[in-house]
């Protein structure tokens, strides 16, 4: 299947005409098709690619293949491996390519996202005790953006969680979420969450209401499920949730926001949306979470009458990377940094409207330019 994949790159791009064997008709460059005609064929190619990507995941597996365990997971990264090169092939022609990566969403984007995540205050119960799968859904979906969002974690760490992994201290005044990896390596899963680096493993204290909504779903889980893990399927033997499923919940919640709040992905709007990703969370938990930390250090340099914006920023970001668990190396909590000052700097130039000496362009519109329709613009 994996071989198939050049042959249906050209035919995506010979307008999905099928060519006659061992002929095509081929473009001399990216140049020779509208760009926009490439970057919906590199969407349709990866599509394709996850696809076979999650096939593999799912029955490249000892449950499938009568093989010793350590043969089938080696021919599963060989396969894998492959898939990956014929990923990267085309997908420089992806116009798109960086234009979402590190994008976050805005308060009110936050907010209408998070309403998509409805839980119901007092859902009903059979006779042992245990809640719908309906319900159990909206619980752990609910869990799952709040940690993902409320704490930053990336969807692997999110996966590793278990009950054991929710302490309180000796006075139960403060609560706390262990982001490691698996001490005794029990995981069914095929294709198993890990931490990315050293510098991941972290303790993070968390608010003593998510501790307690913790607590109480891994009530739930317990009565269906033989292991700890917080982030299961809700079918009988509830399974640990695959990447796959965990990414499924984010990606479902997204195309029900866009059709909900329709104007969040208004492309002619500089913030629109394409997407919601589990990643992009992250970066919006780490813009939030730096402005946070920003002010409450400002605060507290000019209590202590040391006020160096750039000790103090290089404070802020500091304490982002240790919460965020990047590595020194990593530049990803200066770019947070550097996107603050950005916007900082965008605030300053626009209250320069405000002084006298640009006073002087505040003009009366005049009739033709108010409320004007942008079809008109050309007209």
């Amino acid at each position: 299947m994996i071989e198939l994949l050049d042959g249906f790159w050209l035919y995506l791009n010979n307008s999905r005409i099928e060519q006659a064997k061992n002929v095509y008709s081929l473009k001399a460059s990216p140049y020779d098709v509208p760009t926009e005609a490439y970057s919906t064929n590199a969407a349709h190619y990866h599509s394709v690619c996850r696809f076979i990507e999650q096939l593999i995941s799912n029955y490249i597996s000892p449950h499938y293949i009568t093989k010793a365990p350590d043969e089938v997971e080696l021919c599963r990264r060989n396969i894998l491996a492959l898939l990956s090169q014929k990923k990267k092939q085309y997908s420089s022609y992806s116009s798109d390519k960086h234009k979402n990566d590190y994008k976050s969403l805005n308060e009110n984007q936050f907010r209408d996202f998070v309403s998509v995540f409805p839980v119901p205050t007092n859902p009903t119960k059979d006779g042992l005790g245990k809640v719908s799968n309906s319900v159990y859904r909206q619980y752990r979906d609910h869990i799952l953006l709040r940690f993902l969002s409320s704490y930053g974690l990336r969807i692997g760490e999110a996966l590793l969680l278990r009950g054991s992994s929710f302490k309180p201290n000796f006075s139960e005044t403060k609560f706390f979420m262990m982001v490691t990896n698996l001490e005794d390596n029990v995981d069914p899963r095929s294709k198993k969450p890990s931490i990315k680096t050293a510098s991941s493993h972290r303790e993070l204290e968390i608010s003593q209401q998510d501790y307690m909504i913790v607590k109480g779903f891994m009530s739930q889980v317990k009565l269906i499920s033989q292991h700890d893990f917080l982030f299961t399927s809700s079918s009988t033997n509830a399974s640990p949730l695959s990447y796959q499923g965990a990414r499924k919940i984010i990606i479902d919640a997204s195309n029900r926001m866009k059709k909900l709040f329709p104007h969040h992905f208004d492309i002619t709007k500089s913030d629109h949306l394409q997407t919601i990703s589990p990643h992009m969370l992250r970066h919006t938990w780490a813009y939030f979470q730096l402005e946070h930390i920003f002010r409450r250090y400002t605060a507290d340099f000019i209590k202590a009458g040391a006020v160096d914006p750039k000790g103090i920023m290089k404070s802020a970001i500091d304490h982002l990377r240790s919460l965020g668990g990047w590595s020194a190396r990593s530049q990803m909590p200066a770019y947070y940094g550097k996107r603050f000052i950005a916007k900082r700097a965008n605030e300053l130039s626009m209250s320069k409207f405000k002084e006298d000496a640009f006073k002087h362009f505040n003009i009366e519109l005049p009739i033709f330019l108010r409320n004007i329709d942008e079809s008109s613009i050309d007209k």
